[in-house]
C-alpha cells in the first residue's frame, strides 16, 4: 500500500476547525499517525467583512475559525475592500 503525502479536510460554511482537527488525532482508537500541518480558513471577500464585524448566526464560528488559522486565504478580493477586510482579519490574527 503506498502511503498518503497529505489529507485535506474541508469544512464548508462556516465552521469551527478545532473539534474536527482534534478528532483526527486525539482519539487513542484510531492510533492514528496523522499530523496536523496547519489550518486554512478561506474569508469570503463579499460577506466576511460583515460576517466578522457581526454577532449574528455564524459569526462566532467565522471569528474563532479566522483566529485559529496558521494561513487565510481571500476569496473574490476584487470585489471588495481588502483593506478594511485585512484589518478585521488581522484584529482576531495578527
Amino acid at each position: 500500500a503506498s502511503r498518503l503525502d497529505a489529507i485535506v479536510v474541508e469544512l464548508s460554511g462556516v465552521a469551527d476547525p478545532g473539534p474536527v482537527a482534534a478528532g483526527l488525532w486525539l482519539d487513542d482508537a484510531l492510533e492514528s499517525p496523522v499530523v496536523l500541518d496547519g489550518v486554512v480558513c478561506v474569508v469570503d471577500g463579499v460577506s466576511g467583512l460583515g460576517l466578522l464585524e457581526s454577532s449574528g448566526p455564524g459569526a462566532f464560528e467565522a471569528k474563532r475559525a479566522v483566529a485559529t488559522a496558521d494561513r487565510i486565504l481571500l476569496s473574490k478580493a476584487d470585489l471588495c475592500d481588502v483593506s478594511l477586510l485585512e484589518d478585521s482579519v488581522r484584529l482576531l490574527n495578527p
